[in-house]
Protein backbone atom coordinates (compact mmCIF):
# COMPACT_ATOMS: atom_id res chain seq x y z
CA UNK A 1 0.00 0.00 0.00
CA UNK A 2 1.23 3.62 -0.66
CA UNK A 3 0.18 6.98 0.99
CA UNK A 4 0.06 9.83 -1.05
CA UNK A 5 1.65 12.27 1.12
CA UNK A 6 1.21 16.19 -0.18
CA UNK A 7 0.47 19.50 1.23
CA UNK A 8 -2.99 20.20 1.87
CA UNK A 9 -4.85 22.41 -0.13
CA UNK A 10 -4.32 26.35 0.47
CA UNK A 11 -7.25 27.40 2.80
CA UNK A 12 -10.67 29.51 1.85
CA UNK A 13 -10.37 32.91 3.37
CA UNK A 14 -14.20 33.39 3.99
CA UNK A 15 -15.05 36.91 6.13
CA UNK A 16 -12.55 39.74 7.14
CA UNK A 17 -14.38 40.82 10.03
CA UNK A 18 -13.29 44.93 10.07
CA UNK A 19 -12.54 46.69 13.27
CA UNK A 20 -9.66 48.21 15.05
CA UNK A 21 -7.37 44.73 14.95
CA UNK A 22 -9.27 42.99 11.89
CA UNK A 23 -10.60 39.22 12.26
CA UNK A 24 -9.95 36.85 9.98
CA UNK A 25 -12.03 33.50 9.61
CA UNK A 26 -10.96 30.72 7.36
CA UNK A 27 -11.37 27.04 5.84
CA UNK A 28 -9.24 24.30 5.86
CA UNK A 29 -8.62 20.75 5.47
CA UNK A 30 -6.02 18.52 7.69
CA UNK A 31 -4.59 22.30 9.60
CA UNK A 32 -2.79 21.31 12.58
CA UNK A 33 -0.71 24.72 12.37
CA UNK A 34 -1.49 28.15 10.36
CA UNK A 35 0.56 31.24 9.65
CA UNK A 36 -1.68 34.43 9.34
CA UNK A 37 -0.10 37.64 6.99
CA UNK A 38 -1.65 40.74 6.16
CA UNK A 39 0.33 42.83 3.41
CA UNK A 40 0.12 46.04 1.90
CA UNK A 41 2.25 46.41 -1.87
CA UNK A 42 3.81 43.35 -1.44
CA UNK A 43 5.23 44.60 2.44
CA UNK A 44 4.07 42.35 5.35
CA UNK A 45 2.65 44.79 7.94
CA UNK A 46 1.54 42.01 10.29
CA UNK A 47 2.55 38.22 10.82
CA UNK A 48 1.18 35.75 13.03
CA UNK A 49 4.60 33.37 13.10
CA UNK A 50 3.24 29.58 12.88
CA UNK A 51 0.63 29.12 15.26
CA UNK A 52 -0.38 25.29 16.33
CA UNK A 53 -3.42 24.71 16.91
CA UNK A 54 -6.96 23.69 14.41
CA UNK A 55 -8.74 27.35 15.08
CA UNK A 56 -9.73 29.25 11.66
CA UNK A 57 -10.49 32.43 13.55
CA UNK A 58 -7.62 34.91 14.10
CA UNK A 59 -7.21 38.50 15.55
CA UNK A 60 -4.47 40.40 14.50
CA UNK A 61 -2.11 42.05 16.85
CA UNK A 62 -1.84 45.42 14.59
CA UNK A 63 -4.43 48.76 14.09
CA UNK A 64 -4.32 48.42 10.61
CA UNK A 65 -4.05 51.97 8.95
CA UNK A 66 -6.62 53.06 6.40
CA UNK A 67 -6.28 51.77 2.98
CA UNK A 68 -6.22 48.15 0.74
CA UNK A 69 -4.40 45.24 2.06
CA UNK A 70 -3.85 41.51 1.22
CA UNK A 71 -5.03 39.40 4.07
CA UNK A 72 -3.49 35.91 3.85
CA UNK A 73 -2.89 32.20 5.14
CA UNK A 74 -1.46 29.20 4.82
CA UNK A 75 -1.39 26.10 6.96
CA UNK A 76 0.12 22.67 7.91
CA UNK A 77 -0.64 19.14 8.25
CA UNK A 78 0.28 16.23 10.45
CA UNK A 79 2.93 15.19 7.25
CA UNK A 80 5.09 19.03 8.26
CA UNK A 81 3.54 19.80 4.67
CA UNK A 82 2.96 23.37 4.09
CA UNK A 83 -0.29 24.60 1.98
CA UNK A 84 -0.07 27.76 -0.29
CA UNK A 85 -1.20 30.71 0.72
CA UNK A 86 -4.98 31.22 0.89
CA UNK A 87 -5.28 35.29 -0.21
CA UNK A 88 -7.91 37.97 0.11
CA UNK A 89 -8.03 42.03 -0.42
CA UNK A 90 -9.14 44.02 2.08
CA UNK A 91 -9.96 47.41 2.48
CA UNK A 92 -9.61 49.07 6.11
CA UNK A 93 -11.68 51.79 6.83
CA UNK A 94 -11.01 53.26 10.02
CA UNK A 95 -14.91 53.96 11.77
CA UNK A 96 -13.27 57.42 14.05
CA UNK A 97 -11.21 60.04 13.14
CA UNK A 98 -7.99 61.12 13.51
CA UNK A 99 -6.91 61.79 17.05
CA UNK A 100 -6.56 65.58 18.21
CA UNK A 101 -3.86 66.42 19.84
CA UNK A 102 -0.70 68.29 20.67
CA UNK A 103 3.18 67.50 20.90
CA UNK A 104 5.92 69.57 21.70
CA UNK A 105 9.03 69.15 23.68
CA UNK A 106 9.37 71.04 26.75
CA UNK A 107 13.16 71.24 28.05
CA UNK A 108 11.78 71.91 31.23
CA UNK A 109 9.87 68.37 31.48
CA UNK A 110 13.34 66.96 29.57
CA UNK A 111 10.71 65.49 26.85
CA UNK A 112 8.29 65.41 24.24
CA UNK A 113 4.68 66.49 26.09
CA UNK A 114 1.91 64.74 24.23
CA UNK A 115 -1.42 65.85 25.16
CA UNK A 116 -4.91 64.09 23.71
CA UNK A 117 -8.03 66.32 24.03
CA UNK A 118 -10.27 63.61 22.57
CA UNK A 119 -12.49 61.52 24.87
CA UNK A 120 -14.10 57.98 24.82
CA UNK A 121 -10.89 56.23 24.51
CA UNK A 122 -9.86 53.77 26.74
CA UNK A 123 -6.15 53.40 26.04
CA UNK A 124 -3.76 54.82 23.91
CA UNK A 125 -0.56 53.63 22.12
CA UNK A 126 2.38 55.16 21.22
CA UNK A 127 4.55 54.19 18.52
CA UNK A 128 7.80 56.34 17.85
CA UNK A 129 10.06 55.56 15.21
CA UNK A 130 8.12 52.61 14.28
CA UNK A 131 8.58 50.76 17.74
CA UNK A 132 5.54 50.63 20.59
CA UNK A 133 7.49 53.26 22.80
CA UNK A 134 3.91 53.26 25.70
CA UNK A 135 0.74 52.49 26.26
CA UNK A 136 -0.94 54.94 28.77
CA UNK A 137 -4.77 55.56 29.61
CA UNK A 138 -4.32 58.99 30.54
CA UNK A 139 -4.71 61.56 27.74
CA UNK A 140 -1.11 63.21 28.73
CA UNK A 141 2.34 61.49 28.19
CA UNK A 142 6.11 62.70 28.31
CA UNK A 143 8.12 60.94 26.29
CA UNK A 144 12.03 60.98 27.54
CA UNK A 145 13.65 58.84 24.86
CA UNK A 146 12.96 61.32 21.96
CA UNK A 147 16.03 62.17 20.30
CA UNK A 148 16.48 64.41 17.22
CA UNK A 149 13.58 64.55 14.45
CA UNK A 150 11.04 61.87 15.70
CA UNK A 151 8.12 60.44 13.89
CA UNK A 152 5.37 59.16 16.14
CA UNK A 153 2.07 57.27 15.02
CA UNK A 154 -0.19 57.70 17.92
CA UNK A 155 -3.15 55.40 18.18
CA UNK A 156 -6.17 56.03 20.66
CA UNK A 157 -8.62 52.69 20.97
CA UNK A 158 -12.13 52.66 22.05
CA UNK A 159 -13.50 49.69 24.65
CA UNK A 160 -15.12 48.32 21.31
CA UNK A 161 -11.37 47.85 19.46
CA UNK A 162 -12.13 50.64 16.93
CA UNK A 163 -9.68 53.45 16.64
CA UNK A 164 -8.45 56.84 16.01
CA UNK A 165 -4.79 57.62 15.12
CA UNK A 166 -2.98 60.61 14.49
CA UNK A 167 0.92 60.55 12.91
CA UNK A 168 3.13 63.53 13.34
CA UNK A 169 6.85 64.42 13.82
CA UNK A 170 7.96 66.29 16.84
CA UNK A 171 12.31 67.49 16.73
CA UNK A 172 13.71 67.71 19.62
CA UNK A 173 17.05 70.26 19.95
CA UNK A 174 20.45 68.18 19.36
CA UNK A 175 21.49 69.72 22.42
CA UNK A 176 18.68 68.65 24.53
CA UNK A 177 18.34 64.93 23.39
CA UNK A 178 18.63 62.31 26.54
Amino acid sequence: SFANVVPPSPPVILQVIPGGRIQVRWSATGQISYQLQVLQEDAVVCDSGIIYGTTTLARINEYLSNGQYTVRVRVSNSYGLTSDWGTMNYQQQSQLPDLTYTANYSEALEGVRITVQDTGYEKFYLIRNGVLAAKFTETEYIDRFAAGTTQYRLIGVTAEDNFGQAIFTVTVPAGDAR
